[in-house]
């Protein structure tokens, strides 16, 4: 355990959750950790709280900074890192005590370059539960993983948090500023420059559903745009590389949001943004009728008749089988 840790926490108004965070990096097994906290313009006691922590821990940094938002928060934070890994942590969730040791310590039974853990749902005020241990565990190659962003394991596999990461995986990588879904524009490139990446089943992080967090905000159709813009860009990275499944995976989720995004611009009247998707959705009608002949088919009844289109879509819903992430999000398969 002579490997210096980088635990990165992002800050922002979570004064309520902030100390059980940081009591359970503060409390790790592994104790050869650096915790960098990046007060991101917090307007109540958070910063205070993160100076307060300071005094108690001298392995702790406190980075104060102006409001940028999350990726502006954690790029500063790993551009002050020092450690041989990453590890992020957003401050409303919180780790299991021996969370850091167990995936460095899978890390370097398997040699591999990122170590992922599971997580356990919590909600906002719910006490919560023993963590489960131990778990399967699976090492993929670097395609494995990759083709994991439309798998099972779609949702641990894509956020930034949960990971023991390899400095040298992030390297010219940082999370886009001023956008959501970072991790959906992130998290591929850092899978791609791992050659190996072992994924555990035990639960070592509870990740907190709270009705304010930036996820459940009801998001504004520019917002929306962000994930359709990530998976976008993720689609045409994984067509590069010939993982065929995989990309011809994601054409239904993108499909599906652009018409959702369509629809929502639509009945507030934002005219730009209905034309903007109109070409979106011409300008992939191309790529469409490259596809299997049940995808053609699905994608193109929507041309024909966006009506019929979403009585069909949700037959297929009802007789599909849908991978489901921890989360309660769902991932299509085919």
């Amino acid at each position: 355990m002579d490997d210096l840790i980088s635990v990165i926490v992002p800050v922002y108004n979570v004064e309520r959750y902030l100390p059980q965070c940081l009591d359970s990096v503060m409390n790790q097994t592994y104790r050869n950790v650096e915790i960098i906290l990046v007060d991101d313009g917090s307007t109540d006691r958070s910063g205070g709280i993160c100076d307060e922590y300071q005094r108690k821990d001298r392995r702790i940094a406190v980075i104060h900074k102006e409001n940028g938002g999350l990726s502006d928060a954690r790029n500063a934070g790993l551009n002050a890192a020092r450690g041989r890994y990453f590890f992020f942590l957003d401050s409303d969730d919180f780790i299991a005590p021996h969370c850091i040791e167990t995936l460095y310590r899978l890390m370097k039974e398997t040699n591999s370059d990122i170590s992922i853990g599971n997580f356990q749902q919590t909600h906002d005020g719910e006490s919560p539960k023993a963590f489960e241990r131990p778990g399967r565990m699976y090492a993929f190659t670097k395609m494995e993983a990759l083709e994991q962003l439309t798998g099972t394991f779609y949702l641990q596999f894509t956020v930034a948090w949960g990971k023991l990461i390899k400095r040298e995986m992030m390297s010219g990588i940082r999370f886009p500023v001023g956008r959501l879904h970072e991790d959906e524009f992130t998290s591929y490139k850092v899978l791609y420059n791992a050659k190996k990446v072992v994924f555990t089943e035990e639960r070592l992080l509870f990740y907190r559903i709270r009705p304010d967090s930036i996820t459940n905000r009801n998001l504004s159709v520019k917002q929306m745009m962000d994930w359709v813009d990530a998976f976008q860009e993720r689609a045409v990275f994984l067509k590069s590389l010939q993982l065929t499944s995989s990309y011809e995976k994601m054409f239904r989720p993108i499909f599906v949001k652009m018409i959702e995004i369509r629809k929502a611009a639509e009945e507030q009247g934002n005219q730009d943004v209905v034309k903007e998707m109109d070409l979106r959705l011409a300008a992939i009608r191309s790529d469409i009728n490259t596809l299997p002949a049940k995808h053609r088919i699905y994608h193109n009844l929507y041309y024909l008749s966006p009506d019929l289109w979403e009585i069909m879509d949700r037959l297929y819903i009802r007789s599909k089988s849908f991978v489901r992430t921890i989360s309660g999000k769902v991932m299509p398969g085919w």
